[in-house]
């Protein structure tokens, strides 16, 4: 691989993380201000589950591209 290429490959993956780091804090601070309780309204469960999905996806995508150079 060229270095052109493995820095135009580099900046296509920080873009990447960078947006879903944006929405990971998006969802961290509307969960935030939910906090921790009994029970939770349909939305507020959605909210949860939504930063627990951005975690996960973002979790799985930086690891696929650790194992990619493995």
């Amino acid at each position: 691989m060229k270095q052109d290429e493995a820095v135009k490959i580099l900046k296509e993956n920080i873009a990447i993380l960078h947006d879903a780091l944006n929405w990971l804090e998006r969802s961290f601070t509307i969960c935030s201000k939910i906090g921790s309780k009994e029970n939770y309204s349909e939305e507020e469960f959605d909210d949860m589950e939504t930063l627990d999905k951005q975690v996960c996806t973002g979790k799985r995508y930086s690891f696929s591209k650790i194992i990619q150079k493995h």
